[in-house]
């Protein structure tokens, strides 16, 4: 069912898919990639209820943006302008919402996203509160530009980290260079960050998009759906 609720001023609407099963139960607040929300991230989130968490999908446009997709250079540029602070205030309204629903009613939250909706996984689970695991699915590491909008890679985010964090990559994605990945393992390792990665030899980006057959991956894809579950049920439901 769609939702809404407050973040700041603006109301954001969501998704919310519900297991069929009592509560209270761990939820989890899902982010689309560039695109927004749309039948793959519904799926997603349903994916998520049948494994028995209350899955809140984001719409990350609530307020009417619209971005340009008409190419890589385009969707770049629609990145670089939209605001990470305002995706920030929205995932931490949604954990706040979906904590206070009946059906979770305080239960641990997890976050998961999708390309720049991994991008922005990494930064929450990194400032906002209330997050007990992340799974950032192919999340850029690396900003085209740090300025007022965007004032942080991931990777310096991750520093910061408030939870165990799960990222999937695959080994041929032309966005996310190998160097910032193994960047990304010798910071984890250096500073004892909860932090597991799983790189998938043959995938590229965005090979979890069933609606994508150019890019979809069904082995690294199903391998990681069963992962992010195993993970979400060992720090959501402990």
């Amino acid at each position: 069912m769609i939702v809404s609720f407050a973040s700041g001023s603006d109301s954001i609407e969501a998704a919310l898919y519900l297991p069929d099963r009592p509560g209270p139960l761990p939820g989890v607040v899902v982010l689309p990639d560039i695109a927004g929300l749309y039948s793959v991230y519904h799926d997603a989130a349903k994916r998520l209820a049948e494994n028995g968490f209350a899955a809140l999908a984001l719409n990350p446009y609530s307020r009417g943006e619209q971005p340009d997709l008409t190419s890589l250079d385009a969707i770049m540029d629609f990145i670089a302008s939209f605001p990470s602070r305002q995706i920030l205030a929205d995932v931490q309204a949604a954990v706040r919402y979906l904590s206070a629903r009946a059906e979770v009613a305080g239960q641990a939250i997890g976050l998961t996203g999708f390309c720049v909706g991994g991008q922005y996984t990494f930064l929450a689970a990194s400032h906002c509160d209330g997050i007990s695991a992340a799974v950032p699915w192919y999340g850029m590491l690396r900003l085209r530009d740090v300025n007022e909008l965007n004032a942080e890679h991931p990777l310096d985010a991750v520093a910061k980290l408030h939870c165990p964090l799960l990222a999937f990559f695959g080994e041929d994605d032309g966005l996310i260079p190998k160097k910032d990945v193994d960047e990304l393992r010798e910071r984890a390792a250096q500073l004892a960050l909860p932090i597991e990665l799983q790189v998938y030899a043959g995938a590229g980006h965005a090979f979890a998009n069933h609606e994508r057959p150019a890019t979809y991956n069904a082995a690294a894809a199903e391998d990681a759906w069963a992962r992010s579950v195993t993970f979400f049920e060992r720090h959501l439901r402990s």
